[in-house]
């Protein structure tokens, strides 16, 4: 069981990230979904949701800032396998070894996303 009382199952995490400019102004949103099976759609309601301004980034920082936030909420409330779905294809590639990472500034950041979805069976989706 979570701390919120919910049975620890899969979870659909769905994540974006933006900037104005680029760099520019940023915010990032994650919504996190309970899924009774893998087979079965997810809830339709999300269980936590946020939209967070996240100051002066790139696009893809704020992509990888937002998919760290919804795998450490979803580590936290008990996932036992989280699926990400995220509309940036940079991001889906290279977290499934596509693509490799050669910008300095995200490196770090798919590093650290990298060993979050080590903890527990991950499956990303474009």
């Amino acid at each position: 069981m979570t701390s919120e009382g919910r049975p620890a199952r899969p979870v659909v995490v769905y994540t974006d990230g933006g900037s104005r400019h680029n760099p520019g102004p940023a915010a990032i949103g994650v919504a996190l979904f309970d899924r009774e099976a893998p087979a079965q759609p997810p809830d339709p309601h999300p269980f936590f949701q946020v939209g967070v301004y996240i100051g002066q980034a790139t696009n893809n920082v704020a992509e990888y800032l937002a998919l760290l936030r919804g795998l450490e909420e979803a580590i936290a409330a008990g996932a036992t396998a989280i699926e990400v779905r995220s509309n940036s294809e940079l991001l889906i590639k290279q977290m499934k070894g596509e693509y490799q990472v050669r910008n300095e500034g995200l490196i770090p950041l798919h590093g650290r996303a990298r060993v979050l979805a080590m903890k527990l069976p991950t499956r990303f989706v474009h």
